[in-house]
């Protein structure tokens, strides 16, 4: 077992920063984010208090105005209440789909679908809610989300620029993207989809708490400023971006990169006492430090990238190698690691957004950006084995999954359907973006059913963080 290490002994004194073809220097920061999204630490700041910064209910809120069972409402009462969903809260769960109390909560806040009674008011409807999501042009649906993503991002660091204008470039994002590989790259997502692996990288600060504070406001901004039912994040608690700071990033990945020179023994000597990795990893030579042996790992890891495999525990053996290594929290840490220091939740979190961020799809970056992988350690030999959600091997061979398929078919006779059933597969869209599909006798279950977690889950357990 190695034993977690302060990663800023390795770091260099100064980082350099390059900004409009100014250079600055700032010290590095000792600052780690978590970066296991959770709801329940991202949405609404307090005050400059870090420990009580924090605040959000986890619980669907009661929508008001909401009609009687059987009272017949107008199109233009059900758009009204349709663009309340904007504002995630009422669709939220928790953490919880299973909640019986949310449950209610949820139903009641969609019951106006069905006091929507006669066939032109219907129809009325229906073009509102095709208008706004691009349904069923999967095309529409699928740039709106991705649009949607960058204009709330941009939007939210416009207002704590504004709220706090001499820490600007503090918020200042350096890059959106996400895998690149999900649903929505491929324009067969749904209205109020999640986009898989999205991830925001901000500027950030040389200041632990000044960090933890950047990242918590944005997150916060950004759950209020996103359209939910075009993006949503309240599917579970996963689907909420990740949001990282350069150097948060530029830590982890020096951090991998450490774990995993320890893990294959780099040099011949095998030495790993810390003075000596501390040499060997500031030498640029990487390639010169692996022998033979651990080349062989090396390439064998390697290889896995290059195909899809079925089995998440198999593509992703080398992280589950190198978590085996070390040492656990116990816990899934929602607040920032005073210490420096990381354990294996950490690592494994940040494995995602390091794929996405290399091997994902860019959708914005600010003028004269750079491209992501300029954000994390340019000799990290190591961030190749990375392969937590297959990138790579799913760019070359996307999987037409079963949900698709029935997509594809419900979209291409969307305009043949009668108008109480086309009325129906909207009620089932916006069902089944906030994880309700389950409480309508549905016909169009087959839309949203997926083992993807399931997967995961087991990749979880392989790691022995389940």
């Amino acid at each position: 077992m190695i034993n977690s290490v302060n990663i800023f002994r390795y770091l260099p004194s100064k980082k350099i920063f390059k900004q409009n073809g100014v250079v600055s220097s700032l010290s590095p920061s000792s600052s780690i984010s978590p970066l296991k999204a959770s709801k329940n630490d991202c949405f609404i700041s307090l005050g400059k208090n870090f420990n009580s910064q924090i605040s959000f209910r986890g619980a669907p809120y009661f929508l008001d105005g909401v009609p009687k069972d059987e009272e017949e409402i107008s199109a233009q009462k059900a758009i009204e209440l349709y663009d309340k969903l904007r504002l995630g809260n009422y669709l939220d769960h928790g953490g919880d789909t299973k909640n019986p109390a949310y449950v209610l909560v949820k139903k009641n806040n969609l019951k106006f679908l069905d006091n929507i009674k006669s066939e032109e008011e219907k129809k009325k409807f229906i073009k509102y809610y095709c208008f706004v999501t691009g349904f069923p042009d999967l095309t529409k649906v699928c740039k709106g989300i991705e649009d949607e993503f960058i204009r709330s991002s941009i939007k939210s660091v416009k207002q704590l620029q504004d709220a706090n204008p001499q820490r600007s470039e503090q918020y200042k994002i350096l890059d959106i993207g996400y895998d690149g590989v999900c649903s929505v790259a491929h324009n067969v997502a749904l209205p109020g989809s999640d986009i898989d692996k999205a991830y925001v990288l901000l500027r950030g600060s040389d200041n632990l708490y000044r960090d933890a504070q950047i990242v918590s406001d944005f997150k916060g901004k950004l759950w209020n400023n996103t359209d939910q039912r075009i993006l949503s994040y309240n599917h579970d608690l996963q689907s909420f971006p990740k949001v990282i700071t350069w150097e948060q990033a530029e830590s982890l990945s020096h951090y991998m990169d450490i774990m995993s020179c320890q893990m294959l023994k780099i040099g011949k000597s095998g030495h790993t006492s810390d003075e000596n990795l501390r040499l060997r990893y500031n030498s640029t030579l990487e390639d010169s430090l692996i022998g033979p042996i651990e080349d062989n790992k090396y390439h064998k890891y390697l290889d896995l990238t290059k195909e899809y495999h079925e089995d998440y525990r198999i593509a992703n053996a080398f992280l589950v190698d190198l978590l085996k290594h070390l040492p656990k929290r116990g816990k899934w840490a929602n607040d920032v690691p005073t210490d420096g220091k990381f354990y294996r939740e950490d690592f494994y979190n940040f494995a995602f957004v390091l794929e996405a961020m290399l091997y994902g799809k860019t959708i914005y970056t600010p003028p004269h950006g750079n491209s992501p992988d300029y954000y994390v350690s340019s000799t990290l030999r190591f961030k190749k084995c990375i392969n937590t959600s297959q990138i790579r091997a799913l760019k070359d061979s996307f999987h037409i999954k079963p949900k698709h398929k029935a997509r594809l078919e419900v979209l291409n006779n969307f305009d043949a359907y009668t108008t109480d059933e086309q009325m129906e597969i909207i009620k089932d869209l916006i069902y089944g973006s906030c994880a309700m599909i389950g409480e309508r006798n549905s016909k169009h279950t087959d839309l949203f059913t997926s083992n993807v977690d399931e997967k995961f889950n087991e990749l979880m357990k392989a790691v022995d963080l389940n």
